[in-house]
């Protein structure tokens, strides 16, 4: 049988939202605070551990939606990526801050 008796699957909304708000807080902050960084890598190894154990033995099999990229999710992660190179160039050349 391809579904078990498990709960039904969640989707990736979560994960990705995840994934978003770290990439963010490493982006903006980790000038800040450089071991945000570490303990980002150390929360990613443990979620990657967790999320195999949900998808594993708690939730039913999801069945697979083509998609040709991460959607809506690429516009957000570009657009802070966009905003950090912007700060750094602001900080490293003041000349440009006009």
């Amino acid at each position: 049988s391809l579904i078990c008796d498990g709960f039904p699957s969640q989707g990736t909304f979560d994960d990705y939202l995840e994934l978003f708000l770290l990439f963010g807080y490493v982006s903006l902050f980790s000038c800040v605070y450089p071991l945000a960084a570490v303990l980002v890598v150390l929360n990613n190894i443990t979620e990657v551990y967790s999320d195999a154990f949900k998808m594993c033995r708690v939730f039913k099999r999801p069945f697979a939606d083509p998609a040709a990229n991460i959607g809506v999710w690429q516009v957000g992660i570009c657009n802070v990526y966009l905003y950090k190179v912007k700060l750094g160039v602001q900080q490293t050349f003041p000349v440009f801050s006009g």
